[in-house]
């Protein structure tokens, strides 16, 4: 909500917006503000990859286990997708305290192609009701809607047959990746202080990182072309920044 209320501020004083979250609504797609950019991946383009995953794989039947009502997958959206009628697709919310009775229902009904999306931060609790219904066998295939399939600990995994399949944003092969995970344990070791594994980037942190380099491109960009002048802009008066539309042009550029 609080993201709607930015957004509409800037777009009326013609100050560029950049999110990184999910769209609130799948709905917003088509009501974009014009000085508004989001990097994060859109519902529909998600939900198109996950459904492209699962045609894929020849899915007919899946259960889909959710924890919010606005995840990544949008399952309401999911379920009425026209691409999905030859899907079985079996709906159960869930939560940490949940988890172990829809897996062992799951299992009951003998569905073994399973989407899960719930926050990289309970994952664990979903971890261990797989392994103590022992649902880690061959005839398991496992699709997370998580990024951050790197901060989870699968080592009671590595040894036996399940499939888990899961999309990564951020290429840990690329070299400027590589540059920057080198520049943070340089920084955490000579500092002494150690925030985060620098053996991976969070999605979220990533999402963060393009923010501000597109938007410190664009302005470098558009003070190269422009003599910059930043008024004082007031919502109580409805006068507009002048570079603002060139800027958010500048920042689509990148």
């Amino acid at each position: 909500m609080l993201g709607n209320h930015i957004q509409s501020i800037c777009d009326s004083l013609d100050i560029p917006h950049l999110e990184t979250r999910p769209d609130a609504d799948v709905k917003d797609m088509a009501h974009r503000r014009e000085f508004s950019i989001n990097l994060h991946p859109a519902h529909q383009l998600l939900n198109q990859a996950f459904l492209d995953v699962m045609n894929f794989l020849n899915w007919t039947r899946v259960a889909v286990i959710y924890e919010e009502k606005y995840g990544l997958v949008k399952v309401r959206e999911l379920v009425r997708s026209p691409h999905n009628h030859k899907l079985d697709i079996h709906l159960r919310q869930a939560n940490p305290d949940t988890y172990y009775a829809i897996l062992k229902e799951i299992k009951a009904k003998e569905i073994h192609n399973i989407v899960i999306d719930t926050k990289p931060s309970k994952m664990h609790h979903f971890l261990k009701g797989i392994l103590q219904l022992q649902m880690n066998d061959y005839k398991y295939h496992y699709l997370f809607t998580t990024f951050d399939m790197e901060t989870l600990d699968l080592e009671d995994f590595k040894y036996n047959f399940v499939n888990m399949t899961a999309f990564r944003i951020v290429d840990i092969d690329d070299l400027h990746v590589k540059e920057l995970l080198r520049g943070i344990s340089k920084f955490q070791t000579n500092t002494d202080v150690h925030p985060i594994n620098s053996s991976f980037i969070k999605a979220e942190a990533a999402f963060m990182y393009d923010s501000v380099f597109v938007f410190a491109v664009g302005l470098q960009t558009l003070d190269q072309s422009h003599t910059l002048k930043i008024p004082n802009v007031s919502c109580d008066k409805e006068h507009s920044w002048d570079g603002g539309l060139s800027l958010i042009n500048y920042i689509n550029a990148v």
